[in-house]
């Protein structure tokens, strides 16, 4: 009687946590995916032949975008969701729903490494490189945007701080 007590209420505990840790699941899943199926394109020996954009614009990679997806069923601001999806969508062109995936990162809080990179690489993206610089810590962009075979519109740095500083 005391064990099945001890049981539903270990239940009862776990239930609110599920959401949130399926989500983690979910979010790893599909990010153990998408490495796997980069780093079998990719060859170390020519670093930047094929770049990793050219690799997530080729390679299949639904089974991980399902994964992140069921992630954001159970929690809509999953940062690891969220910042993969966006980092695909920058590399297939789709800037402005890149920039929607981190801002709702963003705005859940998250102002890690690579969400604050993420989000200001969506902004130079989408034609908002004096944003994107404030989200560097500092970092400024040059306003034009070139077009190159990465991005289509990728930015053309120059930081006014070291990268130590800009990480911090």
């Amino acid at each position: 009687r005391g064990l099945v007590a001890a049981m539903v209420l270990g239940l009862a505990l776990l239930v609110p946590l599920w959401q949130p840790l399926g989500a983690v699941w979910y979010a790893n899943l599909g990010a153990v995916h998408q490495t796997r199926t980069e780093l079998g394109r990719y060859d170390y020996q020519h670093f930047a032949d094929p770049s990793l954009d050219e690799i997530r614009q080729q390679a299949d990679l639904a089974t991980a975008e399902r994964f992140f997806s069921r992630a954001l069923e159970l929690n809509p601001c999953q940062v690891t969701a969220r910042t993969r999806l966006a980092q695909l969508d920058l590399a297939r062109g789709e800037y402005e729903r890149a920039l929607e995936h981190v801002q709702m990162a963003w705005a859940d809080g998250h102002r890690d490494r690579v969400t604050r990179l993420s989000l200001g690489e969506a902004l130079v993206a989408t034609g908002q490189p004096l944003q994107a610089g404030q989200q560097y810590g500092g970092c400024f962009f040059r306003t034009n945007i070139t077009n190159d075979s990465t991005h289509g519109r990728s930015p053309v740095s120059t930081p006014t701080l070291s990268w130590r500083e800009a990480w911090n």
